[in-house]
């Protein structure tokens, strides 16, 4: 009865269900990000304007978590389908017209997903070639790069189950 219970729940979240373990991992991290983001601007306006000194390269550190929640966030804002939208032509379509519609936008989802793959696959390969570091503390850039193309792929593989899932739901299993 269980895991009916929870098969349900994951199903209420996103079309598909993922791995129980892939979201716990995610939102733990975003959780751990968000909160050691919070944390460290908290000491380092805490420093600055208490003491006059604020916390060396926080600003350096507090652009990478940023970066880094965003696309943690992607795969899950992916799942659950809670991307920005626009309904300004909704109400024109019905039924099959509008289950089109919602086959064209994911697969325009997935074109979007994979250029920003591609354009930050390519940011990872220009920073790892020029050993790009930060400004202060000198931390390279390619790892937070590579992580962000590896979330990006995740979020690619998502909406492609999603579209999977949609057209053999809508329209029924392809015929081998």
């Amino acid at each position: 009865m269980t895991g009916e219970i929870e098969t349900a729940e994951l199903r209420a979240v996103g079309d598909i269900p993922l791995p129980r373990g892939l979201i716990a991992v995610l939102h733990g991290l975003i959780s751990v990000v968000a909160f050691a983001m919070m944390a460290l601007i908290f000491v380092d306006v805490f420093l600055r304007y208490g003491f006059n000194k604020p916390l060396p390269g926080a600003f350096e550190i507090e652009q990478f978590m940023l970066a880094l929640l965003v696309f943690l966030s992607l795969p899950i804002v992916v799942w659950t389908d809670e991307n920005i939208s626009v309904a300004l032509f909704a109400n024109w379509f019905r039924g099959r017209a509008a289950k089109v519609l919602k086959t064209c936008i994911m697969v325009v989802n997935v074109a979007a997903l994979c250029l920003l793959g591609q354009l930050v696959l390519r940011q990872f390969t220009s920073m790892q070639d020029s050993e790009m570091a930060t400004g202060f503390l000198e931390i390279p850039i390619y790892p937070l790069a590579m992580a962000m193309f590896l979330l990006v792929a995740l979020a690619v593989l998502i909406q492609i189950a999603m579209l999977w899932h949609h057209v053999t739901q809508t329209f029924g299993a392809p015929n081998p």
